[in-house]
């Protein structure tokens, strides 16, 4: 398992990505889906996306609709 450290909020939020909508055959969820899925307030949730994101776990996607997170495969 090559995971970096996790903490239990940032498993919380790529087990919740997991389950969003298909782009491409990738899940993607917005940032308040994300919040609702996971009952993370959003002032926290965009400190722990933003780790995500620099671990390299996550990333940011332009959808046409709007921008939603992925994990990185």
């Amino acid at each position: 398992n090559t995971m970096k450290n996790i903490t239990e909020l940032e498993q919380q939020v790529i087990n919740a990505i997991k389950t969003g909508d298909d782009w491409d055959e990738i899940p993607h969820m917005t940032a308040s889906e994300i919040s609702e899925e996971t009952e993370i307030p959003m002032k926290q949730l965009r400190g722990v996306i933003s780790s995500l994101e620099q671990k390299d776990i996550i990333q940011e996607s332009e959808l046409p609709t709007c921008t939603a997170w992925m994990v990185c495969v």
